[in-house]
């Protein structure tokens, strides 16, 4: 089986979150048995940041390739027109090829873009090729979008619904939205739900990070992510902590920084506050993640949060270390509170410090964090996923 993994929502092979979800994802299609390549329309980095210094090569068995030929992002307006000219030629030229070569039976989508699944659509279907469009969140439920940006994510999935012959999605509240929007389409939709993943095997040799006060771990994009932050930060002061830091962790910009910073002034805990916006390699973050004393995770009473599963989750459970999350969605599929996490109400910042509070001072806390691992290595490793991903894809090739 031969699967192409088109996304314009990553870096490769160096980046965040959703960078290291789809890595796992191609890792356990290549183990289960497929060949994975991954084709990224255009890079979007301005500096050295996340160290992704070539425009193709080839990690753990997947091979990637930036359609412009480079990872970066070109100041130039120019050079920029120039770069998406010549990718849209190589990722059209990119498929027929492959699906020449027979090195091709599936598009994997992981993009919200109306204009991508427009861009690749029409080849797909003069070549017979099947797109299975990758969902990790529900667009149409963000608050922080304009109008025009609402508009073009309900075309999206207006086009995916009636073009994409199967879908991946990773929370069961997503696929009940999914599977009642597509039964005006069609009766049987071929959909799988995936869920978070883990890699057990790269947690071996991380030691917790050492030489810092005693402290709690945020990580997010703050960017997309600033309310979540802001509540954190709220129920770290709440829990009246003073033994603890608050390290907050993520991609940011001067003014999500700002925002941030002004937040900890009106709160008074600047001086507990560790911001750090510059991209931390994946040691280290495990290292990190692993020296904390308690992971941080809020989700809201909202359809977005019930359609998420924060692929970061992952990592915070494997790491043994007890986790505070609220209990929206797949986090009340999975974990229990005071057994395998500390489960605080959605919305309500008081009740929140409250489970931090009581993720530091708790005996049983190092019991329910190795609970919490426990948990994860039963449901997510990325192997058993990727076998099941796998099937799915194989038996929907074959009856395609």
């Amino acid at each position: 089986m031969h699967v192409l993994i088109y996304s314009d929502r990553l870096s490769f092979p160096n980046g965040y979150a959703a960078t290291h979800y789809i890595h796992l994802v191609a890792k356990g299609l290549i183990e289960a048995g497929a060949n994975c390549y991954l084709l990224i329309p255009r890079g979007g980095e301005t500096t050295l940041l996340l160290r992704n210094l070539t425009g193709k090569g080839e990690v753990e068995g997947i091979q990637f390739e930036y359609a412009t030929g480079t990872p970066f992002r070109p100041s130039s307006f120019f050079i920029r027109r120039w770069l998406n000219i010549k990718a849209r030629l190589i990722i059209q030229f990119r498929l027929l090829d492959r699906f020449l070569r027979k090195k091709l039976d599936v598009i994997h989508l992981y993009s919200w873009s109306w204009s991508e699944l427009k861009r690749i659509y029409p080849i797909c279907r003069l070549l017979g090729i099947p797109i299975i469009l990758h969902l990790s969140e529900w667009q149409p439920g963000f608050s922080n979008i304009t109008k025009k940006e609402r508009e073009e994510y309900e075309k999206f999935y207006a086009l995916a619904k009636e073009k994409c012959a199967g879908f991946i999605v990773i929370s069961r509240y997503l696929e009940s939205m999914l599977r009642t929007d597509l039964s005006e389409y069609r009766n049987n939709a071929k959909i799988i739900y995936l869920p978070i993943l883990i890699d057990e095997e790269k947690w071996k040799g991380i030691i917790p990070l050492q030489g810092l006060r005693p402290f709690c771990l945020f990580c997010a994009d703050l960017i997309n992510y600033t309310a979540d932050a802001l509540f954190i930060m709220e129920a770290f002061e709440m829990s009246s902590i003073k033994s603890h830091d608050l390290i907050i962790i993520g991609r940011s910009n001067s003014s999500t920084i700002s925002i941030i910073m002004d937040k900890a002034d009106k709160l008074k805990i600047r001086n507990q506050l560790v911001l750090q916006t510059e991209f931390i390699e994946d040691t280290k973050l495990k290292s990190m993640i692993k020296g904390a004393d308690a992971l941080l995770l809020p989700l809201w009473d909202d359809d977005r949060s019930r359609a998420r599963f924060p692929f970061k989750l992952g990592d915070y459970l494997l790491s043994g270390k007890p986790v505070v999350a609220c209990g929206v969605g797949e986090i009340n599929t999975y974990l229990e509170d005071s057994v395998s996490a500390y489960i605080a109400k959605a919305d309500d910042s008081k009740y929140f410090g409250m489970k931090i509070k009581q993720a530091i001072e708790n005996q049983n806390s190092s019991r329910i964090g190795m609970q919490g691992r426990k948990i994860a290595i039963e449901n997510f490793n990325y192997r058993y996923q990727g076998k099941r991903l796998y099937d799915f894809i194989d038996h929907m090739i074959i009856n395609s």
